[in-house]
This record gives C-alpha cells, sequence and structure tokens, in this order.
C-alpha cells in the first residue's frame, strides 16, 4: 500500500511541474524571475484607485484600538464602582466640558 501511495505522489507531483512548465509557457527566458509576492502587493496596493481604501484601513485600525482602549478605561471604572463617571470622561473627550463647566 505504501508504494501505491508513493505512486500517487510521484504522478500527482510530475502534473504539477508540467501544469507550471505550461503556465510559464516553453519559451521562457531561464534567467527569467517571477515577482515575488510582495512585490505585487505594493503594486495593487499603490495604484491610485486603492490609496484612499489602504487610507481608510489605517483610520479604521486606529480607531478600532481607540475603541478598545476606551472600552477598558470604562470597564475599570465599573469594576470601581464609578460608574457615573463613565458619561462624563465622554462628555469631557467628545465636547471638552468638564464637571466645573458643565453646572
Amino acid at each position: 500500500m505504501t508504494n501505491a501511495f508513493y505512486a500517487i505522489v510521484h504522478y500527482a507531483s510530475d502534473a504539477a511541474a508540467g501544469a507550471g512548465e505550461a503556465a510559464h509557457g516553453a519559451g521562457a527566458t531561464p534567467g527569467h524571475h517571477e515577482p515575488s509576492g510582495l512585490h505585487n502587493f505594493m503594486e495593487i496596493v499603490t495604484k491610485p484607485d486603492n490609496i484612499p481604501i489602504v487610507a481608510m484601513l489605517f483610520l479604521v485600525l486606529y480607531f478600532f484600538g481607540l475603541s478598545l482602549k476606551m472600552g477598558l478605561a470604562n470597564d475599570r471604572l465599573t469594576e470601581k464602582g464609578e460608574k457615573d463617571k463613565i458619561y462624563d470622561r465622554m462628555n469631557r473627550w467628545v465636547w471638552g466640558e468638564t464637571d466645573e463647566e458643565g453646572n
């Protein structure tokens, strides 16, 4: 049974190699190298149509991190029993108000 398994694997690898040669073409130059995956990725990312999408990705990551930071701070206040201060912190962060100015 192991010999049959090795024969199947050997046959599959030969078939894959033949498909790869056919995909690259028989007339390919021997010294020609395919561009790396990073090169292809950077080529796609830096196209003018994709630059706003990349910028938006960084903005989403920033605000996701900010929300986690603020959520953890709110959880700490809740654990201390200071749940009333969460709303005050949100107003101060959004509107710049302090307790003295709001009253």
